[in-house]
């Protein structure tokens, strides 16, 4: 009610964010990722020229026992509302880091592209946690994507400005995703050190 400033509302069960499921998702979050309970899938990127694949985007994965595979949209919501975001995006990271490492020490040259939540970009730990994690896996920052939705960067410009070029300067790459939902323009767009529009 207060949401739609109705003075009153009929409960729905969908719409309530902390029922009784949704709490347990929240605390089987938790677990899962103690207990290496998230996936990885890798979605590949071909170059049509070259007629092989370039690359891949990493894509975090739930097979939660009792509910079967949790949509990627709601796995980030739960992890924004527990706390947990920044944990599932540096065990995201690190994994497809690792894995990408592996293939391409066995000969194939990869970039990996891995996505962050707008509440990535409001922590400044991120930025020192890239540097730590592709310098301990001896990781080229060059071959290392970092996607953002345009929505996202849009919640504090400024902020995401900051991290997304500290990020730049490393030498990782930074992608718009979604992009043209958003308000953003193309004038504020030249602000950012983006590589990719998608």
């Amino acid at each position: 009610a207060k949401h739609q400033k109705s003075g009153l509302a009929v409960y729905d069960p969908d719409q309530d964010q902390h029922s009784l499921q949704r709490l347990g998702l929240m605390a089987d979050l938790r677990d899962a990722l103690k207990q290496e309970k998230l996936e990885v899938f890798y979605q590949p990127q071909v170059s049509l020229s070259k007629d092989k694949a370039i690359g891949m985007e990493a894509l975090l994965r739930w097979n939660h026992p009792e509910h079967g595979y949790i949509p990627p949209e709601e796995i980030i919501r739960l992890a924004e509302q527990t706390g947990l975001i920044y944990d599932v995006a540096l065990w995201v990271l690190t994994h497809a880091v690792k894995q990408t490492k592996e293939w391409m020490d066995a000969g194939f040259d990869l970039m990996v592209a891995v996505n962050l939540s707008a509440q990535n970009l409001e922590d400044d730990r991120i930025v020192e946690q890239v540097r730590v994690l592709l310098k301990d896996s001896h990781f080229p920052a060059s071959h290392l994507t970092l996607e953002i939705t345009e929505n996202a960067m849009m919640e504090n410009p400024e902020r995401a400005v900051n991290i997304l070029t500290q990020l730049d300067d490393m030498g990782v790459s930074i992608s718009v995703d979604d992009f043209g939902t958003g308000f953003s323009s193309l004038s504020y767009l030249k602000q950012l050190p983006v590589r990719e529009l998608k």
